[in-house]
């Protein structure tokens, strides 16, 4: 068995029969890679078993026989988990190829670790920078003396801007309170090369002048997460422009202002995902631009376009789901958001003005299951367009006291199984859940992605025994939201609002017949209900609470 080993650069062949896990079998000359035996998660030529990979292993530098990996190996990341805790250099196996991410096996003898690099004001400044008595003090000077696949790591303190050529991983040790970047006014904040991360920082006061990315450009993948970016200003994307299929995760963008996508653009397949993006203004898209690329679960609130359209978002052929969009504004079309040829499920668009489309202004494209509510202005909470041969359909959506209006449909469009006219029964002001008796519970259309979505509290749409759905952006149903736990043995229930609720009990999950009631139906009077005892010891008495619908 050979597990973990290097068999490179020799005459004669690479390995005969021979067990071959995890390991690297190449360039040996005079013979076959491998011949008998088996190959299994290993980069070997002509190998076929499971795992295996063909082509250059990328080593650090093989004509001068460093079988060591370089960043960017097919290899690193690549092996089946071993046991083996220390590669042929005594690092610890496995390691994660990009910091502050999960750990995974490589293939061959050694295990690819980033090289590190410091920065801290009260280091003594010399290079390379690879200890904390050795740091660096600006962050740039630490960036210009590494490669890719580096980490800098940064202590609290604050900097300059800068600018990364590489791949290099960057990261605030004490968090985006406590690590700042300030650019003074004098340029862009960060800039991001492809395969880059930047976490753990606030970035302020950048200025991008007539380009993207005030506070932050992220290109070609670059990954931005649990970074805070205020103050700053561009043509596009006044906080931060991501491009390439970059990463916007977890971050806050406040303050920002730029001519389009005030807090932040996202463009080329990029994403944006659990983001807070407050008090931005642009001419358009006061909060987010959006094209061609995703924006999920963000909450965006009390952004302005000051002179055109998306108070809030602004999304073109961008996919978009169950994001809350409240309080933001728009002098002409989409005070919440404007869409145009996109896919979108699962939002809350609330307390927002414009005057066209107070909430959603669309021109083509679809949207599912959006609750769009209580939004300003003279425009109706929902307006609907045709994009040439697009059509734009509103779907399984709740348009409701809305004060110009729920909905205004161009001729052509489609606006299917719909509540505009009733009352969806909201369980309170500004709380969108549904209560027991809306006539929006089972009253939606299923679609066949349905079962991979979920609705504004992460429940799951579409059961696996059932293809009911409903209307808006919740989906009423009883759903267990935390287990017992020594502090608190009680099971903890999201419930419907005014939901007649019946306890029951059974001795054998087994039966589903065997389930009994235990006393009377009782209604629910909040969202939250607890089951003290929901088994009472194996093999006993299990509890359990059903929704008794009409």
């Amino acid at each position: 068995m050979l597990r973990h080993c290097t068999v490179a650069g020799n005459a004669g062949g690479g390995v005969k029969d021979c067990t071959v896990e995890n390991g690297i079998v190449w360039g040996n000359a005079g013979g076959a890679q491998a011949e008998g035996g088996s190959v299994s998660w290993s980069l070997c030529e002509g190998a076929e078993g499971q795992g295996c990979i063909d082509g250059e292993p990328g080593f650090a530098d093989a004509a001068g026989g460093n079988w060591r990996l370089a960043y960017g190996s097919p290899c690193v990341d690549a092996a089946a988990e071993s046991g083996v805790a220390v590669d042929l250099d005594g690092s610890p196996r496995p390691q994660p190829k990009v910091y502050g991410e999960a750990a995974k096996a490589d293939m061959g003898c050694y295990e690819y670790v980033p090289k590190a690099r410091f920065v801290w004001k009260e280091g003594n400044a010399v290079p390379p920078y690879e200890s904390w008595a050795d740091a660096a003090h600006e962050i740039q000077d630490a960036l210009d003396v590494s490669a890719d696949g580096d980490v800098v790591v940064v202590e609290a303190g604050t900097y300059g801007a800068f600018a990364a050529s590489n791949a290099v991983t960057l990261t605030g040790l004490r968090g985006a309170e406590r690590t700042v970047v300030d650019a003074e006014g004098a340029g862009r904040g960060a800039t991001m090369a492809a395969g880059g991360v930047l976490e753990g920082f606030t970035v302020r006061n950048g200025d991008a002048g007539d380009g993207a990315g005030g506070g932050i450009w992220a290109g070609g993948g670059a990954v931005v997460r649990d970074v805070m970016v205020e103050n700053c200003r561009a043509e596009r994307g006044g906080g931060i422009y991501a491009t390439g299929t970059g990463t916007v995760e977890r971050c806050v963008l406040r303050g920002n202002t730029a001519t389009s996508g005030g807090g932040a653009a996202v463009a080329g397949g990029s994403r944006m995902v659990g983001c807070e993006v407050a008090d931005n203004e642009a001419g358009s898209a006061g909060g987010v631009l959006v094209e061609g690329s995703e924006l999920a679960e963000c909450r965006v609130r009390d952004n302005r376009a000051t002179s055109s359209t998306g108070g809030g978002v602004f999304a073109i052929n961008g996919r978009l789901r169950n994001n809350v969009v409240t309080g933001n504004s728009a002098p002409n079309q989409g005070g919440g958001m404007g869409l145009t040829g996109c896919f979108a499920h699962d939002c809350i668009v609330a307390g927002n003005r414009a005057a066209e489309g107070a909430g959603v202004w669309m021109m083509g494209g679809e949207t599912w299951n959006f609750t769009v509510a209580d939004n300003l202005g003279s425009g109706a909470g929902v307006v609907l367009y045709n994009l040439g041969d697009m059509t734009g359909v509103f779907a399984n959506g709740i348009s409701w006291n809305n004060a110009g209006g729920n909905l205004a449909a161009a001729e052509g469009t489609v606006a299917k199984r719909v509540c505009t006219d009733r009352d969806p029964l909201f369980a309170g002001e500004g709380d969108y859940h549904l209560r027991a008796g809306s006539p929006c519970i089972d009253a939606g259309e299923a679609q066949d992605w349905m079962p991979d979505a979920c609705d504004m509290d992460g429940q799951r749409r579409v059961g696996a025994n059932d293809t009911r759905v409903d209307i808006g952006a919740d989906e009423a149903a009883l759903d267990a939201v935390s287990a017992p736990t020594a502090d608190d043995p009680a099971w903890t229930w999201r419930v419907v609002p005014d939901a007649s609720l019946q306890l029951q009990s059974t001795t054998n999950l087994l039966l589903p017949a065997s389930w009994t009631n235990e006393g009377a139906a009782f209604t629910a009077t909040n969202q939250v209900w607890k089951l003290t005892e929901p088994f009472t010891g194996t093999g006993a008495l299990f509890r359990r609470i059903i929704w008794l619908k009409e």
